[in-house]
């Protein structure tokens, strides 16, 4: 068969029931292709799926015992052998046809990353809506922004552009976000937007990490210290620009639209960071461009919504927990 053209690297745990599905798109994604399989922690149903898949040379089964994904996606990436790379959650698959064209586009131009949408499906098969990535030929501009796509399913990468950006293994959640932003906030890269859906989140009763549109008060503030970090490293490395200024402001103000309710005080002093990045900008909602509310600062007419962001919460868990509204 030759070498290889992708890897793609799948880490799993207690979901062989979802397993063979991603495996299989995977091996349906590029006529040259090797799936690395990482089982991460002590489970070890994933072995029937491995009798299912036999013997086949181009599935390679990796089992660590660290129950962690992230610690099962850097385990994957030291033995992937392939010139391209990209990352797939045992729950999620590819779609073949688009990540082929994906793999063309990628070999052709050069780039360091190419990066297509992602279809949010319910378990039944029903589409929810298409993730795309934010309008703009700045791959660090489009990851600091709130409309960021960090979706493993979506991208796919030249793996000598990120072979030595570890996924954090002590993080538990956001665990995409931040590899995205910390890796946005490392080095310059070349990047191609591709407008078509290359694979699928499910959105199923199983656990899960993700956990919605809020994802509680320290995954917030979690955020907010990537976005802070990445902005330091970029004006250390004399690496910023108006439009990165802009969109780390609009992400502070974002994470600060569901935070504020928490931790007054600790959302104070990021408004007033990010008012420091870009001076004009405020959050990236409707209510904010109400002419009547133009003369208020933002804080405060965030200040005025917390009642009913905090009367609002309970309804929202609830929808959450019937598998409604959960991205």
């Amino acid at each position: 068969m030759g070498e290889p053209l992708v890897s793609v690297v799948i880490p799993t745990a207690r979901r062989p029931h979802f397993l063979a599905r991603a495996i299989a798109s995977s091996l349906a994604s590029a006529e040259r292709v090797e799936v690395l399989v990482v089982p991460n922690g002590p489970d070890t149903s994933w072995r029937d799926v491995a009798d299912y898949f036999g013997v086949a040379s181009n599935v390679h089964w990796l089992p660590i015992p660290t129950p962690h994904a992230n610690a099962a996606r850097n385990h994957g990436l030291r033995h992937a052998t392939a010139d391209f790379v990209r990352f797939l959650d045992d729950d999620d698959y590819l779609y073949p046809a688009a990540c082929q064209t994906q793999y063309k586009i990628l070999a052709a131009s050069g780039a360091d990353v190419c990066s297509g949408n992602v279809d949010v499906i319910r378990a039944d098969g029903r589409l929810i809506r298409s993730l795309s990535n934010p309008e703009t030929l700045d791959f660090v501009e489009a990851m600091l922004t709130p409309s960021r796509m960090t979706h493993p399913s979506g991208h796919l990468y030249r793996r000598s552009a990120i072979v030595d950006v570890s996924w954090d293994e002590s993080r538990a959640i956001r665990q995409d976000t931040a590899w995205c932003i910390d890796l946005a906030a490392k080095r310059e890269l070349a990047w191609i937007r591709y407008t078509a859906a290359t694979g699928v989140w499910v959105q199923h009763a199983g656990p899960r990490i993700s956990r919605g549109r809020d994802p509680g008060p320290e995954a917030l503030k979690q955020t907010a210290e990537l976005i802070l970090s990445a902005y330091r490293q970029l004006e250390v490395g004399g690496r910023l620009t108006t439009a990165r200024r802009v969109s780390a402001s609009d992400a502070l103000w974002s994470s600060l639209q569901k935070g504020l309710q928490y931790d007054f005080s600790y959302w104070k002093s990021i408004a007033a960071i990010a008012e420091s990045f870009a001076p004009s900008r405020r959050p990236p909602s409707a209510i904010h461009r109400l002419p009547g509310l133009r003369s208020f600062s933002p804080l405060a007419v965030e200040t005025i919504l917390i009642p009913a962001r905090r009367a609002f919460r309970p309804v929202r868990r609830g929808l959450e927990k019937l598998g409604v509204n959960r991205v």
